[in-house]
């Protein structure tokens, strides 16, 4: 245990000036990202007079999810450029296990942009009474990164992918023509 902590400490203590680096990148990074977030937020307030609130909250999330990822993807390859460590050999590698990735999980993929469509055109929302594929008729009680959770008039739950979805009537919004 001792020469494995001596090992650590001499590691440390050579790459001292690249984790300091590391960690100010992180602060700015993260100074970044609440900047970023504020100006979000000031955005969607003004937006509320236009736009439905839980939509403009949704869409708030989403984007501050992508962002996360997005910085976070900087910060580990800065981090490795900064150990001297090859960038070009890591994204090769990352680029085909994602095309590996994605034939595998194409249909997930599908549903998930899918969905996303949905939420940002505002097709429905929680509470809404809609027509699925002229086939399904119920309220909307919440929908996921994949599916669209909907209550039938007889109680039950039926999650329905949304790249299964095809034509969707919003009864509620017809109805109150809106």
């Amino acid at each position: 245990m001792d020469k494995y902590y001596q090992l650590v400490s001499s590691l440390l203590l050579q790459s001292k000036d690249e984790l300091i680096s590391i960690f100010v990148f992180s602060l700015f990074l993260i100074l970044i990202y609440f900047l970023i977030a504020k100006i979000l937020s000031l955005i969607f307030k003004a937006s509320t007079k236009f736009f439905h609130l839980e939509r403009l909250a949704t869409i708030n999330k989403t984007i501050r999810l992508i962002l996360r990822f997005i910085l976070l993807f900087i910060l580990f390859i800065f981090s490795l450029n900064q150990f001297k460590i090859n960038v070009n050999a890591i994204l090769t590698g990352a680029g085909a296990l994602g095309a590996v990735l994605i034939l595998i999980f194409q249909n997930s993929l599908r549903d998930v942009f899918t969905g996303w469509i949905f939420v940002f055109e505002d097709v429905f929302r929680k509470n809404e009474e809609v027509m699925i594929n002229n086939t399904f008729k119920g309220k909307v009680i919440d929908f996921t990164s994949r599916y669209l959770i909907l209550e039938t008039e007889n109680n039950s739950i039926i999650f329905i992918p949304f790249s299964q979805i095809n034509i969707i009537e919003n009864l509620t919004r017809k109805n109150n023509g809106s």
